[in-house]
């Protein structure tokens, strides 16, 4: 989730992507601004920082999952019967499914008081279908392409609601 919400937020234009040396920096402050409500940011840090807000989140699931293969005798009709009138042929469906579920808490913190602007649970769900007519396997299905996917959409979900008009 962190590349493609990084990558959507550059690509919005309106935001910059800090690199990791100012994690050192804000970690400390962070956890102690989450320990005590009336914990003020030291201004000196808060000067030293290219931003204004921090997107900080939790990937809280992402997994893919068969569902179900299934086998049924069926009706198959082919273009070449359908368009000459035909009737079709009998012959073994098989189907395999998968799903992805993803889910994130993704928030938006101010820099100099840590206040929480933006918070939102985020999930996607993916799935494909893939079938044969012809007694073969269907392929497999690429469970990673289908997390990746959710993974994009939740990012551009997030983008579209911190910068709706991009």
């Amino acid at each position: 989730v962190q590349s493609a919400l990084a990558d959507r937020l550059v690509k919005s234009r309106r935001f910059a992507v800090l690199d990791r040396a100012h994690l050192d920096l804000l970690s400390g402050e962070i956890l102690r601004s989450q320990k005590d409500p009336n914990y003020r940011f030291p201004l000196e840090i808060a000067e030293q920082l290219p931003a204004t807000a921090f997107v900080v989140g939790k990937v809280d699931d992402a997994q893919y999952a068969l569902l179900k293969e299934t086998r049924k005798k069926d009706l198959c009709v082919d273009k070449k019967a359908l368009l000459s009138g035909k009737a079709g042929r009998s012959c073994e469906r098989r189907t395999r499914r998968g799903r992805a579920n993803c889910s994130a808490l993704v928030q938006v913190l101010e820099t100099t008081t840590w206040r929480m602007l933006v918070a939102m649970n985020l999930r996607k769900t993916k799935e494909k279908k893939k079938e044969t007519t012809d007694g073969s396997e269907p392929g497999e299905i690429d469970g990673d392409a289908l997390i990746a996917a959710c993974r994009d959409e939740m990012a551009l979900e997030f983008v579209n609601h911190v910068a709706p008009h991009e």
